[in-house]
């Protein structure tokens, strides 16, 4: 596996690309590119956007390493290969996008949380975002901690927020929409070899629009 970290170059602006990548599903087309993966190919790679520095860096994980030659991207490419052991203490960063079922059908957990809120006589006042996604989002990510390979000890969540757009086919038009929650927390090492694949796959639906990467460093 390879982890690649790509930031926009000097030129970006005077690619056509450049002013459509902001849009969910031209970003994610752009990392298909990226990975230089046929369309009819199966998603095999994980991304992550992130806008902290005010300048986009986009973080590709995968089994190839990035090929831009359109002058877009600045990219740096290393192999991914984290050695991990049981009881070492990680800080991590997640995107995902929590959910539960109820047969066949996805729930977002924020939005679920906020209408049992709502039928046990709570306000508009009472109904904070951040709160339920606090609520919501850690009893979802620790639900999946002991079989991917991790003890969660502390976790909180940095932002909550929907994701809608539109996706064009030859034949149909369909309308996404999906939560997504910001996690930032420690966690224990349980099962090396479980967490490093979960590293690597990814947790939870809509990794092929940027969620699921876990991204881990040494605690302090």
């Amino acid at each position: 596996m390879y982890l690649s970290r790509l930031m926009l170059s000097d030129r970006a602006p005077e690619h056509n690309r450049f002013w459509q990548i902001g849009q969910p599903y031209a970003l994610h087309q752009e990392v298909w590119r990226l990975q230089d993966l046929p369309k009819e190919a199966s998603r095999d790679f994980l991304f992550r956007l992130d806008m902290g520095s005010g300048r986009p860096t986009l973080l590709i994980l995968g089994p190839r390493p990035c090929v831009d030659d359109s002058g877009l991207w600045n990219v740096e490419t290393k192999p991914f290969q984290p050695k991990l052991s049981e009881g070492q203490m990680l800080h991590f960063r997640l995107r995902a996008n929590p959910v539960l079922r109820q047969g066949h059908v996805r729930h977002d957990v924020v939005m679920h949380a906020k209408v049992l809120a709502r039928t046990k006589g709570k306000t508009s006042k009472d109904l904070n975002r951040i709160e339920h996604a606090q609520g919501a989002g850690e009893t979802w990510l620790e639900a999946r901690s002991e079989r991917n390979g991790f003890r969660l000890i502390d976790v909180r969540v940095e932002g909550y927020r929907v994701v809608k757009f539109q996706k064009n086919s030859r034949k149909q038009k369909h309308q996404i929409r999906f939560g997504q929650v910001d996690f930032e927390g420690r966690m224990e090492v349980k099962d090396p070899s479980k967490l490093i694949r979960t590293l690597c796959t990814g947790l939870g639906p809509s990794r092929a629009f940027g969620c699921g990467m876990i991204l881990v460093r040494r605690a302090d």
